[in-house]
């Protein structure tokens, strides 16, 4: 059941941030506003899609931590990994260098963002290293909880030798 949840839950999350990156992406191919307009529509559409991010990141990565503990199975770890990944560099690359590109063509001022892509590649890093040791985490603390399960090839079975007669 907590898998089918996930599932759900990523797959909402992964098409609303598909939604929001198009929209910030389509914001900036409008026409019709000032330049000035555009631009800060696709700044506020910027931060929700950074606030919806955390928070459906942190959501899915809880929901996560149920899954691999009840199940033993960390895909959905790192699934949730790969969705934040995703979209962090779809932000930081991509429709970032579309912003800058967009500025400088109509001469805005615009932030310098230098640096900005090798900072989300460095937050994706940061990102596989939590989630690597979260697992670790989480699986030791499962086992303690309830103990590991060995499998069939690790038992040994100690025979005892029959006695021996004296003569």
């Amino acid at each position: 059941m907590w898998t089918k949840i996930f599932l759900i839950l990523y797959a909402v999350a992964f098409l609303a941030m598909c939604v929001l990156t198009y929209f910030s992406y389509a914001q900036l191919q409008s026409i019709g506003f000032a330049p000035k307009d555009i631009a800060g529509s696709f700044l506020s559409y910027a931060g929700i899609y950074w606030t919806a991010l955390w928070i459906s990141a942190l959501l899915l990565l809880i929901l996560s931590n149920v899954v691999l503990w009840l199940t033993r199975q960390y895909w959905a770890l790192w699934l949730t990994f790969l969705y934040f990944s995703i979209f962090v560099l779809v932000r930081t690359w991509w429709l970032n260098e579309v912003y800058v590109s967009y500025t400088k063509q109509n001469n805005l001022p615009a932030e310098t963002l230098f640096g900005y892509g090798i900072i989300g590649v460095l937050l994706c890093i940061v990102a596989a290293v939590g989630i690597f040791f979260n697992q670790f985490l989480v699986l030791r603390m499962r086992d303690r909880m309830h103990g590991v399960d060995k499998p069939l090839e690790e038992v040994v079975v100690v025979e005892e030798a029959p006695p021996e007669e004296n003569v």
